[in-house]
């Protein structure tokens, strides 16, 4: 491995192109880190989840009032 000592002004492209390989994408990061996981999380809380009935007064008194003609 020889290293090459170079004046700073002095550089060929290839070097803005390998530090260019290691940047990254805020869109990528955000869509690989975040959305995709909230996005299985959220199919896998729907699948699993028990619809429990609707337990408010306003579903009690729809269930106990016989219905109204309008």
């Amino acid at each position: 491995m020889s290293s090459k000592i170079e004046p700073q002004g002095t550089r060929d492209a290839t070097v803005a192109d390998e530090s260019a390989a290691g940047a990254w994408d805020p869109y990528e990061v955000w869509l690989n880190r975040v959305k995709k996981p909230r996005d299985e999380q959220a199919l896998t809380t729907q699948t699993t989840q028990v619809v429990s009935p609707d337990l408010s007064d306003t579903a009690r008194l729809r269930a106990l009032t016989p219905s109204l003609s309008r």
